[in-house]
């Protein structure tokens, strides 16, 4: 683990009424290490800190190898600053709830206990289709958006975490529950973006109800009733986003 050790701290008001802060720090090792490595010392652009009263935001880090160190020493610069004048520095976490209609073939089925792989097993409940076809249903869903300025569009791991739910337990929400939809980056400043998430909670973590069908492509149905009436005989959970990611590597703040 790389040695971190304030070198110089500066802290300076602007004429508009903003505050900068700027951190230098040694970091260094017995081998050599790289760009990433020393990157990686810094907290996540956004971050908050509050130095002699005054509150700012981390808005840009830089690294510099220390000459004839054979890349052993470096110096990393976090530059802070605040918006005193300026409300546009908020993390905003706004909530749509809504229903989504889905096709289903069973009522008061609850979601199965494997969310990534459902596997093959009758997922219970009440048939509610009609010869194998699903009737249209409402599930409730919320979506969530998060509103974040920092000093680039973050769009690596906005890409790396799109369609996918979440790794671990997220703002509440048990883990596989929550998936990540999208997200938009709007250049606001010179070196500042207003970037939205938007995550959404689904009551079957995003499981959706699908019939078996016989190799002629019909629905595997129950022995008809007396009037002919017959229900789809065996209904399984299917997951379409069966990849997981830790959203909270995304340097999202919350």
């Amino acid at each position: 683990m790389p040695n971190l050790r304030l070198r110089r701290q500066s802290v300076s008001r602007n004429d508009d009424g903003t505050a900068s802060i700027t951190e230098e720090y040694i970091v260094d090792d017995t081998t050599a290490l790289t760009y990433a490595t020393v990157l990686a010392q810094a907290p996540a652009l956004g971050a908050s800190k509050t130095v002699s009263g005054i509150d700012t935001y981390l808005q840009s880090v830089s690294a510099d190898a220390i000459e004839d160190s054979l890349n052993q020493a470096w110096t990393l610069t976090l530059s802070y600053t605040s918006e005193a004048t300026n409300d546009a520095e908020y993390v905003a976490l706004d909530m749509n709830s809504s229903a989504v209609a889905v096709d289903v073939f069973r009522a008061g089925a609850s979601a199965p206990s494997s969310l990534d792989a459902p596997g093959n097993s009758d997922i219970g409940g009440t048939p509610v289709d009609q010869g194998g076809q699903a009737v249209t249903a409402l599930i409730p869903t919320q979506e969530l958006t998060i509103t974040n300025f920092r000093a680039d569009n973050n769009a690596t791991a906005i890409r790396l975490a799109l369609g996918k739910r979440n790794s671990a337990a997220w703002l509440g929400a048990p883990i596989g529950f929550v998936l990540f939809t999208g997200a938009t980056a709007k250049r606001v400043g010179p070196a500042k973006y207003e970037v939205q998430y938007k995550f959404v909670y689904d009551d079957f973590a995003h499981c959706r109800q699908v019939v078996i069908r016989d190799m002629d492509g019909r629905p595997k149905l129950t022995t008809p009733q007396s009037d002919g009436r017959a229900n789809a005989s065996l209904v399984v959970w299917r997951q379409p986003f069966p990849a997981t990611y830790a959203f909270s590597s995304m340097g999202i703040v919350v």
